[in-house]
């Protein structure tokens, strides 16, 4: 058994090594006193590549893959007039298998429990036809281990040769230790949320946000997020989604710096005004310091609201 040693899981757990466990139905759109939103999603990806600090696709430090398996539930509640309050909660499992020359040195190590929760308001300015919100999240680790362990291997391993850190590749460093269930430290974001309906039978929305780390290892983020549903039938919403992830000041080390853009489509079936069937896949398009994935979703959501079909994700069956 070789000798490991701990280090602080908040330089090195890089966010965009880990799903995204923002839900993906949440919108402008805001819900009066009393209504609700919930949906439950399950998630699964499996990758054996990474995008490197200049944005090229490698294979994974030590071979082998990266999974993850999370269920995500997300709640937005009407509380005031014009006040939402939005509660999500994972439960991710992370496995790191390495591959057969890293095998007999590593063994597989796996993570569970819960993540980085979401806690936040969301302030409506207008709730019509378009809409314009205001949101602010709070995201607080749920008491995972935040630690990392690595042998002084997997730190020559990283390139730091002579164990000073000046030519550690932190992104390669985290793919050789123990997985993390999410950032380790707390994170602010405020968004602006902005849609509105298109014709009788669509709708687009997006949003953008500055995303403050309090750990002054993890650079501030720019978050930009659009999303797009056409009513195909009267039960099948065909919509698609682009979740970018951007750095916004680069650091000492440019292997610390993570940055990605994700997209892929979603189905939504709609059993009644009350419950939809939900499939999501979500595609790395590009990035840096970052997993290439392939994720898949699926799940359900419950609703009581008055929203309509064309007020976004959340709306119901109701004709506008």
């Amino acid at each position: 058994m070789r000798k490991r040693f701990a280090l602080p899981a908040v330089p090195f757990a890089l966010l965009t090594l880990m799903c995204s466990f923002l839900p993906a139905h949440a919108g402008p759109w805001s819900l009066a006193p009393g209504e609700y939103y919930s949906g439950f999603m399950a998630g699964w990806f499996s990758s054996d590549f990474y995008y490197d600090q200049d944005g090229n696709k490698l294979p994974l430090a030590g071979g082998g893959l990266w999974e993850e398996r999370s269920l995500t539930s997300y709640s937005e509640l009407g509380w005031k007039k014009n006040l939402s309050f939005v509660l999500g909660i994972p439960a991710v499992s992370v496995t790191r298998q390495f591959g057969q020359v890293h095998q007999a040195q590593n063994p597989v190590p796996t993570a569970t429990g819960l993540a980085d929760a979401l806690i936040g308001f969301k302030w409506r300015f207008s709730s019509g036809r378009s809409a314009t919100a205001l949101e602010l999240d709070w995201q607080p680790p749920l008491g995972y281990e935040r630690n990392q362990f690595y042998s002084h291997s997997d730190s020559a391993a990283a390139g730091d040769l002579n164990g000073d850190g000046d030519s550690l590749d932190v992104n390669r460093l985290h793919q050789l230790g123990s997985p993390v269930l999410g950032d380790g430290q707390q994170n602010v974001t405020l968004s602006l949320l902005l849609g509105t309906a298109v014709g009788s039978r669509a709708f687009v929305e997006g949003s953008g946000g500055y995303r403050y780390r309090f750990e002054e290892d993890f650079a501030d983020q720019i978050l930009v997020n659009a999303d797009a549903g056409f009513w195909a039938t009267r039960s099948l919403l065909i919509g698609g989604q682009y979740l970018g992830e951007f750095t916004a000041a680069k650091s000492e080390n440019p292997s610390r710096d993570s940055e990605r853009q994700r997209v892929g489509p979603i189905l939504v079936f709609r059993v009644d005004e009350r419950l939809d069937v939900i499939a999501q896949t979500l595609h790395t398009a590009a990035g840096t310091n970052a997993l290439h994935t392939d994720e898949i979703r699926v799940g359900v959501a419950f609703r009581q609201n008055k929203l309509d079909r064309l007020q976004g994700f959340m709306g119901g069956g109701a004709k506008p």
